[in-house]
């Protein structure tokens, strides 16, 4: 008995995606887009309608911008198209800070090196951070922190040293820290918190801010209290334990 074949073509030919498309996304059979109102930035505009017609030579790119006549943004986008689009890469906004910067570095360090960790070492890692497991894996964190430096001297060779310290005192707080959980807690001694959340003073003592996205650093401006009877050796722990050699 004969079976009539149905298309068993599987391509999908609607694809909705949000701003996040702008990266990542190299489909060269990709040729019509929509975009929905106006993207926050220029430079953002232009990666997200690049994501059509890579293959401009067997099937051209056809982009249409929905713009919604509620929003002034929108309108004022259609008023000048033309204009707008004849000097595109002049509209694109510098960026503030390099990837290595002090701010980059005291915002998202951490939560690089604790993904690392808890992403590309052991199960016993990933549930607790535990030094004596930690310690294990010197092998492997080693190679992780290399890697970081050899990419931070082709980005800014002056932060080279500023990242090298920062990553030491990372380790160095594993290890002194002796903490029993990776999430902070009233009944556990955790080692990080949402950053912009607001905890008990008590309990971030020990404890690092860890941002929940890479895609965005900055943050609004914040007042901090200065701990002015902070003891004079705090931070200036002379003390060096024997992996600190590794990381050199």
């Amino acid at each position: 008995m004969n079976k009539e074949k149905k298309d068993t073509n599987s391509t999908i030919d609607l694809c909705l995606a949000s701003n996040i498309i702008e990266v990542g996304v190299d489909i060269d059979r990709l040729s019509v887009m929509a975009i929905v109102g106006q993207p926050k930035m220029t430079a953002q505009y232009i990666q997200v309608s690049g994501r059509v017609g890579r293959r401009w030579w067997e099937r051209p790119g056809l982009i249409f911008t929905l713009y919604s006549n509620t929003k002034s943004r929108d309108k004022s986008h259609f008023e000048h198209f033309r204009e707008y689009h004849q000097k595109l890469y002049a509209q694109v906004e510098p960026t503030s800070v390099t990837p290595f910067s002090d701010s980059c570095l005291d915002r998202g360090l951490h939560a690089v090196v604790v993904g690392f960790l808890r992403q590309a070492l052991s199960e016993e890692i990933a549930r607790v951070p535990d030094w004596k497991e930690i310690e294990t894996h010197l092998n492997k964190i080693v190679a992780f922190y290399n890697r970081l430096i050899e990419r931070a001297k082709l980005v800014d060779l002056e932060q080279v040293g500023e990242l090298q310290n920062r990553f030491k005192d990372i380790l160095k707080k594993f290890e002194t820290g002796n903490y029993t959980a990776w999430k902070v807690d009233h009944k556990v001694n955790g080692y990080m918190y949402s950053a912009g959340t607001t905890i008990p003073h008590a309990l971030k003592v020990n404890a690092e801010p860890m941002i929940n996205s890479m895609r965005n650093v900055d943050s609004e401006c914040r007042g901090v209290i200065s701990q002015i009877y902070r003891s004079n050796n705090d931070g200036n722990d002379s003390t060096k334990s024997s992996w600190e050699a590794l990381f050199s």
